[in-house]
């Protein structure tokens, strides 16, 4: 029987002069990206649960491995980073297109700030609402109310170092994508406006690749700051460019897979073949590079089957709430609260911190985020956004 979703394929071999076929069944359904039906693609679905998924796995390492007193293999510890990367690269093709069409199509300031009042609503209320949670029940033990205006503006890791005692750290990623939109976002449609589209984008991306990536050369570092790592969307964007032009590479999704997980693994495990001093700077990009290199084949992935498809667009639906809130739960509120406080054993916190962030999520899901995008402006259709399927776009402008 055919599994819900999936594709079979048929096989055969001659055997003493009789043809013999069988046929097998894939649980996901290779399908080329035009003729994907409507709606949200699985492909991206997957790599979004799969980025967040990996968050959680690096966070819960660290800190269940010390409550149970077990060792937990160091390199876990540094899935959080892939998670992220992939992340980047990501929104970089998702929101990249929708720029790209604004751009291209009647570059004007009005359809940008419909873009950036649709992205805001997508992100910040969310955001705000957890942020004055932590302020009210776990605010900043220095400079409080410094602290509660950087994030606040979203310039927590803006021009300075995240604040002290790792508050609310998870954010440092937002604000990184908050800033590469709105500023990526301007500078296209000026360019736009006076090179034209198609030439502005090159410019666009030769900036925003160069610069910060000249930065970490110069200070030989990673960091977290915003102009540090705001290159990283961008390789995103040139996917989604690519994309758009119908570039050859989108015919080898299999191959650009494999050299896509070959340089997340690579930079996983420390293994790029980069002198040592250059590993800081560079390993971000060949993260995000990986991520992006895994787009093509996500987005041959239109179906899956039912047991399979079904938790993964669950927790793809879900993920930016559970990369938002689920820090506070596990060390505030597990760690700090419970654990340390003696009022829940160590196998207790560790349940409670893996199925909090689930219930909540799902509740910010149904109750807030949902309800919110239905009331969004509508984003005018542009050559770009129009080519993705109907739910990308529903999902991400």
């Amino acid at each position: 029987m055919l599994l819900a979703g999936g594709t079979q394929t048929e096989r055969s071999v001659t055997h003493n002069g009789t043809v013999i076929c069988w046929s097998v069944q894939l649980p996901v359904n290779l399908r080329p990206p035009a003729q994907s039906p409507p709606g949200h693609s699985f492909g991206l679905d997957l790599m979004r649960a799969t980025a967040v998924l990996l968050v959680l796995t690096s966070h819960w390492a660290g800190h269940f491995g010390h409550w149970l007193d077990i060792r937990v293999p160091a390199i876990m510890e540094t899935l959080g980073d892939t998670g992220v990367e992939i992340f980047f690269a990501l929104s970089g093709f998702l929101i990249g297109r929708i720029l790209i069409g604004i751009a291209g199509s009647n570059p004007g300031w009005r359809d940008f700030c419909v873009f950036l009042i649709r992205r805001a609503m997508r992100t910040l209320p969310l955001y705000f609402l957890w942020l004055f949670i932590l302020l009210c029940i776990f605010p900043p033990q220095q400079d409080a109310l410094v602290t509660a205006m950087r994030f606040l503006t979203l310039s927590q890791n803006l021009i300075a170092e995240m604040p002290a005692n790792y508050y609310f750290a998870v954010t440092w990623s937002l604000a990184i994508e908050e800033w590469f939109y709105l500023l990526f976002g301007a500078t296209l449609i000026l360019l736009a406006r006076w090179l034209g589209g198609a030439r502005a984008l090159p410019f666009c991306l030769a900036i925003f690749m160069l610069a910060p990536l000249v930065l970490r050369l110069a200070y030989m570092e990673r960091g977290l700051l915003v102009f540090f790592r705001i290159d990283e969307i961008a390789y995103g964007v040139l996917m989604a460019r690519l994309y758009q032009d119908g570039n050859a590479i989108f015919r080898y999704p299999l191959a650009l897979l494999a050299a896509g997980l070959a340089l997340l693994a690579a930079a996983l495990f420390n293994a790029l073949p980069i002198p040592a001093e250059f590993a800081a700077p560079l390993t971000s990009n060949a993260e995000v590079l990986g991520g992006a290199l895994c787009l093509p084949a996500a987005l041959r992935l239109s179906k899956a089957a039912s047991w399979f498809e079904r938790p993964v667009r669950w927790i793809a639906g879900r993920s930016y709430a559970l990369y938002l809130i689920h820090m506070t739960i596990l060390v505030d509120i597990a760690e700090v609260q419970l654990f340390q406080a003696g009022r829940l054993p160590a196998l207790a916190c560790a349940i409670l911190a893996i199925t909090l962030p689930f219930l909540l999520a799902d509740v910010s899901y149904r109750f807030l985020e949902s309800p919110i995008l239905r009331r969004r402006p509508r984003q005018e259709k542009t050559s770009a956004a129009s080519a993705l399927p109907r739910g990308i776009v529903a999902a991400t402008g």
